[in-house]
């Protein structure tokens, strides 16, 4: 199993407004995605709403929730549930998005990890 580990990257005061998406890394052709984590540091405030997927298909590993600071897990959504694994086809580029919620007004951090393999 690899895990696609991307560290805590901070965001500028501002930097992350609805709409805008945060790339964190590719995955190979074949791979398939048997979990995948996203945390956010509190500073992104109580009410933001959050997408974690690929290009293309911005909530195929977490659907828009609304959440306060923590970390959130693939494997919690039972919708996603039976849908793993995720079998990627191209390559494709791991994306956060901001659906809703505030702006940051302070710095704020975001982590993604994806647990997957290749046959």
């Amino acid at each position: 199993t690899d895990v696609l580990a991307i560290p805590a990257g901070a965001l500028s005061a501002g930097e992350l407004v609805v709409g805008n998406s945060i790339a964190f890394g590719k995955l190979p052709p074949g791979a398939k995605v048997w979990d995948a984590t996203l945390h956010q540091s509190a500073t992104l405030g109580t009410s933001t709403t959050l997408y974690l997927g690929y290009t293309g298909s911005a909530a195929a590993f977490l659907a828009a929730a609304t959440t306060g600071a923590g970390t959130r897990y693939m494997r919690e959504g039972v919708s996603n549930i039976t849908q793993a694994p995720i079998t990627i086809t191209s390559e494709v580029t791991v994306e956060a998005v901001l659906a809703g919620g505030n702006t940051t007004s302070t710095a704020a951090f975001v982590e993604v990890r994806i647990y997957y393999t290749v046959d």
